[in-house]
């Protein structure tokens, strides 16, 4: 289990408590991706302070938040997991979509790469569109 707080004004802060990477992928205007893994410890287990991330919004037009779910899901045919790297060429591949359009995309790229094994973990994929 994984818990993050965001915080979004002018500048964005991430805070996590949680064992599992909870990247965040961003796009700014030149269309540059940062992916950023944050980790922590299992809620509880300690009294540590979470991990925190600020990210400047000034540039930014969209924001997709992933859990782990995603990117440990297992190739049908190798059992290989996706991971953030393939996680983020399809992030590339599809960043001019829609926000809408986009998580559709990747939601049916992710069960395509997973192929017939049951999914072993809940995911969550969230895309943010800022307007200024």
């Amino acid at each position: 289990m994984t818990l993050t707080a965001i915080e979004c004004d002018v500048v964005i802060t991430n805070s996590v408590l949680g064992l599992w990477l909870t990247p965040i992928v961003m796009e700014d205007q030149a269309n540059v991706i940062d992916a950023v893994g944050l980790t922590g410890q299992p809620l509880g287990a300690s009294t540590e302070r979470p991990q925190r991330y600020e990210q400047d919004l000034s540039e930014i037009k969209k924001m997709y938040l992933v859990t782990d779910g995603i990117l440990e899901t297992e190739k049908h045919d190798t059992k290989k997991e996706l991971g953030l790297k393939k996680f983020v060429r399809m992030v590339k591949k599809n960043t001019q979509r829609p926000v809408d359009d986009f998580i559709s995309t990747i939601v049916s790229e992710v069960d395509e790469y997973r192929g017939e094994f049951d999914q072993d973990d809940d995911y969550t994929l969230v895309g943010v569109e800022f307007t200024l």
